[in-house]
């Protein structure tokens, strides 16, 4: 038997008609049909609502009361598309008040029996915060993002048994400890440089040493190629010796251009197209800026040079690196340090060019420059083919106490790097190259640590 208030659970607006009529849903085209109730429809309709009253329903009395419509006095109410969207109000039945009470009152209890499920609420509280939904939604694509992926195979090992054994086998083994390791200097070095705040210049070098013949700007022609060669952009070296150094019989000559034609022109270069007439540039894509040469140099380099350098090239270079002298007195090498935010020491390996690093970082800690004191890296060079007759271990030892243990290097003999001439990256030693990375790497550690201005 069908539920009598089936009718009745989409209740019709008042002023709206039933869509059930009571002439059996028939409607005239031409206009409403007002519901006729005589006896016989009155006991159809009060027979069933006799019988559900008997199972617990809620019941109606003995006849569905039908009130006159009370007279709307608000504004209009909008039309509603369809067959009955003309109907009169006055046609639509009313139900009896109680009864409609009992049945909303069981709908409730009904709905409230349902599991209520929030989609939001996860998203109210993030480790007992309030978060915004929005912002939760992207903390979840955040944290999917972190999901670790394995690799679907092994690099092809390039070095070593390793490389010999897929070659003739195919077997392939991996990367060699070896192999992994550079990767991983190759990493520290391909770091973003971040720059002080509120400038956009790179990141500085300077080279220095208190003795001559130790190997200074063979060091930074190294450095230098090889800042260029992993990080795939071009790096600038910059003769800044006062005495007319020779930084540019250690690269292939292009130009005859110096830096003094670069400072006597800095007013009219604009663009990397034009500063780059005025350096020279290696196999490693390292462009070097030469020193007047000490017969034509009118006078030495300044300080005022150095900055105006400084001025046209910071645009262009992430990387630049300072051939300095073997003061530190002068104003070149103050304004180089007041724009380093590293500096690279270089010794023999012997006890007095040790003993004349040990000096310079003292010098750095006493006069203003505590914070690039902190910031030295000490290469003990071997110019010399042979075993050296100082104890070196000491020596290292005494000068790791000065800097720290891992900011001390020992840089083999290259017979390369003997002859004088060009250096090229790619004829010097396994050993030399492993330990120019190594350097390179280290001073990395300080891209994301800019100088303080």
């Amino acid at each position: 038997m069908s539920d009598p208030l089936a009718r009745y659970i989409n209740q019709p607006e008042p002023g709206h008609r039933n869509e059930e009529s009571a002439t059996g849903g028939r409607h005239d085209e031409d206009g409403p049909v007002a519901p006729s109730l005589g006896p016989a429809q009155s006991a159809q309709h009060q027979a069933p609502h006799q019988q559900q009253s008997h199972a617990g329903q809620p019941s109606f009395g003995d006849q569905p009361e039908f009130n006159p419509p009370v007279p709307h006095t608000g504004p209009p109410r909008p039309e509603r598309y369809g067959q009955y969207a003309a109907a009169p109000p006055q046609y639509a039945p009313q139900v009896a008040a109680h009864a409609q009470q009992g049945y909303q009152q069981q709908y409730h209890e009904h709905q409230q029996q349902q599991p209520h499920f929030d989609p939001e609420s996860t998203a109210q509280f993030y480790n007992g915060r309030p978060v915004d939904p929005l912002q939760q939604r992207h903390r979840a694509a955040m944290e999917m993002s972190s999901v670790v992926v394995r690799p679907s195979g092994k690099l092809r090992p390039e070095k070593g048994w390793r490389r010999w054994l897929y070659l003739l086998t195919r077997i392939n083994m991996g990367l060699s400890p070896d192999e992994v390791y550079e990767r991983e200097l190759f990493e520290s070095i391909r770091k973003v440089v971040t720059p002080p705040r509120g400038t956009a210049e790179g990141f500085y070098v300077a080279v220095l040493s208190l003795k001559g013949g130790v190997g200074k700007t063979t060091l930074t022609m190294l450095l230098g190629s090889v800042f260029a060669i992993v990080r795939g952009a071009a790096a600038l070296a910059v003769d800044a010796d006062p005495d007319a150094g020779n930084l540019i019989t250690r690269a292939r000559k292009q130009t005859e251009k110096t830096v003094a034609q670069l400072v006597a022109s800095a007013d009219q270069l604009s663009g990397a197209i034009a500063v780059r007439e005025m350096t020279n540039q290696n196999e490693a894509n390292l462009e070097v800026l030469a020193g007047e040469d000490y017969v034509d140099a009118q006078r030495p380099f300044s300080a005022d040079d150095w900055r105006t350098v400084k001025e046209v090239v910071h645009k262009y270079y992430s990387i630049v690196l300072a051939d300095c002298g073997t003061g530190l007195h002068t104003d070149a090498a103050r304004a180089v340090l007041d724009s380093a935010w590293a500096v690279v020491l270089l010794c023999d390996a012997c006890v007095d060019s040790a003993r004349a690093a040990a000096l310079a970082v003292d010098w750095l800690r006493g006069h203003g420059y505590m914070d690039l004191a902190g910031r030295v890296v000490i290469v003990v060079d071997h110019t010399k083919p042979g075993k050296s007759p100082a104890n070196l271990e000491e020596i290292k030892a005494k000068l790791a106490a000065q800097v720290g243990e891992d900011r001390v290097f020992e840089m083999p003999f290259d017979s390369h790097i003997e002859t004088g001439g060009e250096i090229d990256i790619r004829l010097i030693s396994p050993e030399v190259r492993r330990r120019a990375t190594e350097i390179c790497a280290r001073l990395s550690e300080w891209f994301d640590k800019p100088r303080r201005v």
